[in-house]
């Protein structure tokens, strides 16, 4: 990095050369400024941590150059922008309102960081699931299962293609005994439900009818130039059958956390508002 301040130093150096003036008010020299534009000053920390991740010292003096001057060329198109812009009064409304929304956001994440910080109980979530769960309806199938990929060429794939299909214990126990040498892919959700989408994105056939074909098969096997790919079905759910619980657990919990937001924010307005009608802060004008 002492090298790119140099580099980035001799262009201070010169810009300052070119200016008539060679002292620059409210400049922080402490702060090692790269270079001053109408006023605006980039220094050196700036710099640093735009830079920070690039420890290429080959790339980092172009990089570096690149920054510097891609921030010297947006304060001067800035500069030329305001100082040509016709509607001032529009854009000073504008950036007043955005003022506003971000510090009520900010205050607002911080009333319900303090508020809302403690995890929501179980019984909670299951209550609001049995509320709901008429709404909760799959929209594609979801499987259990285990899923392999094994090269055409390994020593075991003869043992995997008969391991897969029995789905015991023990059978279980020798695939991920032989799993690390032998396969490339590896899935366990016989304890989960996951999209039975997400499996077949990884395997090279296109079924177009899943539930129909999840009627009739608890296996799938599918071979190209490299690889097999094995998929044993434990169980599944049809599109349009009632979530199971523990796959919509999470986004219950943010639909949770989303209505509890709604209804503080909601009681804090109304307590502010009652707040200042009572204290006459409010004043309205007859039409």
């Amino acid at each position: 990095m002492n090298k790119i301040f140099a580099y980035v130093l001799v262009v201070c150096v010169v810009l300052q050369i070119s200016c008539i003036n060679n002292t620059l008010e409210g400049i922080d020299e402490a702060k090692n400024p790269i270079v001053t534009v109408y006023g605006q000053t980039l220094y050196k920390a700036e710099l640093d941590s735009a830079l920070q991740g690039n420890v290429s010292s080959a790339d980092s003096l172009a990089i570096a150059d690149l920054y510097v001057r891609k921030w010297i060329d947006n304060v001067l198109l800035y500069e030329k922008a305001r100082r040509n812009i016709s509607d001032k009064k529009k854009i000073n409304q504008l950036v007043e309102e955005y003022r506003k929304n971000l510090i009520t956001g900010f205050y607002q994440e911080h009333l319900l960081k303090t508020k809302l910080e403690q995890e929501i109980s179980e019984d909670k979530i299951k209550e609001y699931y049995t509320q709901h769960e008429n709404s909760l309806k799959l929209k594609e199938p979801i499987i259990k299962g285990m899923y392999l990929k094994i090269p055409l060429e390994s020593s075991q794939l003869e043992n995997f293609e008969k391991w897969y299909k029995q789905g015991t214990e023990q059978a279980v126990e020798n695939i991920e005994k032989y799993t690390l040498q032998n396969a490339i892919g590896y899935e366990y959700f016989y304890n989960r439900w996951v999209l039975f989408s997400e499996i077949m994105n990884m395997i090279p056939r296109n079924i177009s009818d899943p539930d129909e074909f999840l009627k009739s098969n608890k296996t799938l096997e599918v071979k190209d130039s490299s690889f097999v790919y094995l998929l044993n079905i434990k169980s599944y759910l049809p599109k349009g059958s009632i979530a199971p619980y523990e796959f919509v657990k999470n986004d219950l919990v943010r639909d949770i956390q989303e209505k509890e937001r709604m209804i503080y924010i909601n009681q804090i307005r109304e307590d502010l508002y009652a707040k200042a009608m009572s204290e006459d802060n409010i004043k309205f004008y007859s039409k």
